[in-house]
């Protein structure tokens, strides 16, 4: 185990596992084996911050994805922010379809990209329609012109985005690390034109699909933003409530209903405003839980 793992103690393993999804099933020593892996291909690894390493462990579980190499659902890779090397966490096209998919609430996604010499044709309207023909050929498929992407919703409405080269090189220019020879941009543009397309459609997915905490790791680490419209913006990447807001909540209710389960209680607050738990919620939420709690312990009390 690297120098860095070694420093975890275990209650940095307990918050760990704290951050994991309901229902995903990951080992800490497992992952924690996948970091060694991947770290002992690259020398620069050795510079980066025990911090950024332990960052990036925490946002893979957060959003409930593996650092298994052959799932390739998560690339680390070290990348210099600033003076200071730093590993990063990127999600690949494959670990943003598992989360899509584990939802439940949308039954099939795909994305493809576009080339130039496919016979191609997208129509806005009443409905949208879009005609693709890929061509197998790689090498006769010409350029990157645009791509789309296709889900299929629980009641059988499919919804269609599309995003064109230009849109794309908007998308690419929000990028930080748009210029780094460890972009993604650079090593797998075909992949982040995927991406981008996917990440602009689930806007307009269902709400409860609870994929803000991997939109808050793209953000951080990719450096791309979009608004509702899927233009270049200056929104901030969603936060989650802190610890201390999390601590604040649970005292409310042991010291009103000290008979209570506090964590049953937070679980159905989390549920009531479309989030599986608390940790989940985001920060500007915080007040309306509060409000909400306070509410429902007024009720209890007065029954």
């Amino acid at each position: 185990m690297s120098q860095a793992l070694q420093k975890f103690d275990k209650s940095f393993q307990g918050k760990w596992r704290g951050r994991l999804p309901e229902k995903v099933k990951m080992k800490f020593a497992v992952e924690s084996g996948y970091v060694d892996q991947i770290m002992a291909k690259d020398e620069k690894f050795q510079q980066c911050s025990d911090e950024s390493i332990q960052q990036a462990m925490m946002s893979s579980a957060m959003i409930g994805l593996s650092l298994s190499p052959q799932l390739q659902h998560l690339y680390l890779i070290p990348r210099k922010n600033g003076q200071q090397m730093e590993a990063q966490l990127l999600v690949s096209y494959r670990g943003m379809m598992e989360v899509v998919n584990r939802t439940g609430h949308v039954l099939s996604v795909k994305a493809k990209v576009v080339y130039s010499n496919e016979p191609f044709e997208y129509l806005e309207g009443t409905t949208t329609e879009l005609r693709h023909k890929p061509i197998p050929d790689a090498k006769k498929r010409g350029k990157m012109i645009g791509a789309y992407c296709v889900a299929k919703l629980q009641d059988g409405e499919l919804m269609v985005e599309y995003m064109d080269a230009d849109m794309m090189e908007k998308v690419k220019n929000a990028s930080e690390s748009k210029n780094s020879p460890y972009s993604p941009w650079n090593k797998w543009p075909e992949e982040m034109w995927k991406k981008s397309v996917v990440r602009r459609a689930w806007k307009y997915w269902p709400k409860s699909l609870g994929l803000d905490g991997l939109v808050e790791v793209m953000n951080r680490y990719e450096g791309i933003k979009f608004n509702e419209t899927g233009r270049q913006e200056t929104d901030e990447p969603v936060v989650m409530i802190s610890e201390e807001q999390t601590t604040k909540l649970h005292t409310l209710i042991t010291e009103n209903l000290p008979d209570a389960d506090a964590n049953k209680w937070l679980k159905r607050l989390a549920g009531s405003m479309g989030e599986s738990k608390i940790e989940d919620l985001p920060v500007s939420r915080f007040e309306e839980a509060e409000a909400t709690l306070k509410s429902a312990i007024m009720d209890k009390l007065g029954d």
